[in-house]
């Protein structure tokens, strides 16, 4: 059986979010930037002095080249709050544009996980995914196959760490790591358990956008709230750096060292790699190295991409030539699936 692993960037969400450059969509629209986002979005609070912080730090955020590049200028400059702050930025502008945005999930992933699953909606076992990404894309494109499911059957062994709720889960068998960690969840050390926000509510079986629409709450409103939610004292946000060690500092993301192990376990058995929407930038080498020195029987990559055609992988990770082809897969339309499967 050939195993396949997955590496995705924030080009295989760009149809519906941000990226770290401006660019032109598909349908000719100039896109902001995720610095750019990050700053229309605070600058809808900052009119109320508690909330004027993040936008400063937003305003700061400019001046470099990407969010990832200020928070580790804020994170080796031991500036600990504002680097939980913009955590918090990060967390709650994911959350609110994935969950309070019309139409916020990305076709693609849903058309990849229903042409991979067989007839009873199990994913393979023999195809893994390591995700830079801070989104939900993956989770809302399985919990909308599921809403139109009976007994939600679609996918259910397609668990992720992090926010693995089952205990007896095998995380070094898990299909999806989140190597930057996930917006919309939080670690609570007094529960000890992972948890999605969006069920953090007051009223039992009701959903935080129904229970906002319920309290009439206008946009600026529903910021404060969900800002307020990322803000609870003994909790650790879900969200995380290449750059952070466990146990450090107050600031530092409680599943560092682990998302790191189980990373490295799915790429150990990789006989081909498939990269979606990913340019490897400096920010992440030390971890990309790490992944890349854990795949001894690589074969095949498949590099999707419209502009770059991973040539340069040859010399960033020193990759045999004779051994290791790269594909350059053009077209985006759809995740590449390779036929080797």
């Amino acid at each position: 059986m050939t195993n396949i692993l997955y590496i995705i960037g924030a080009g295989a969400s760009a149809n519906v979010l941000p990226i770290i450059n401006r660019f032109r969509d598909d349908k000719g629209n100039n896109r902001l930037s995720l610095i750019e986002e990050l700053l229309d979005f605070t600058s809808k609070i900052n009119t109320n002095q508690n909330y004027k912080i993040y936008y400063d730090l937003c305003i700061e955020a400019l001046g470099f080249t990407t969010p990832d590049t200020f928070a580790k200028f804020l994170y080796v400059t031991n500036r600990d709050w504002d680097y939980i702050r913009f955590k918090q930025i990060i967390s709650a502008y994911f959350f609110w544009k994935e969950e309070f945005s019309d139409d916020c999930l990305d076709t693609r992933i849903l058309s990849f996980l229903t042409t991979l699953s067989d007839v009873n909606g199990l994913f393979p076992k023999n195809i893994k995914i390591i995700s830079w990404n801070y989104d939900r894309q993956f989770i809302k494109a399985i919990e909308q196959a599921n809403r139109k499911i009976p007994n939600q059957t679609f996918a259910h062994n397609f668990k992720r760490f992090p926010a693995v709720q089952d205990s007896t889960t095998d995380k070094m068998d898990l299909p999806f790591i989140h190597l930057n960690g996930v917006a919309g969840y939080a670690f609570n050390e007094r529960m000890q358990r992972c948890y999605n926000k969006m069920n953090d509510i007051d009223t039992p079986g009701q959903s935080l956008v129904d229970s906002f629409k319920r309290q009439g709450f206008d946009e600026g409103e529903i910021i404060k709230s969900i800002f307020n939610k990322f803000s609870i004292p003994n909790e650790h946000l879900l969200i995380s750096y290449a750059w952070e060690k466990e146990f450090k500092s107050q600031r530092d993301y409680k599943f560092s060292n682990e998302k790191i192990e189980y990373s490295r376990a799915l790429a150990r058995a990789a006989d081909i790699l498939v990269v979606i929407g990913y340019s490897f930038p400096f920010f992440n080498r030390e971890i990309d190295k790490l992944i890349f020195s854990e795949m001894p029987t690589l074969q095949k990559i498949y590099f999707q991409d419209p502009y770059l055609n991973g040539d340069f992988l040859y010399s960033q990770f020193s990759l045999n030539r004779d051994r290791v082809k790269i594909e350059h897969i053009p077209n985006v339309k759809n995740y590449y699936v390779p036929y080797e499967l």
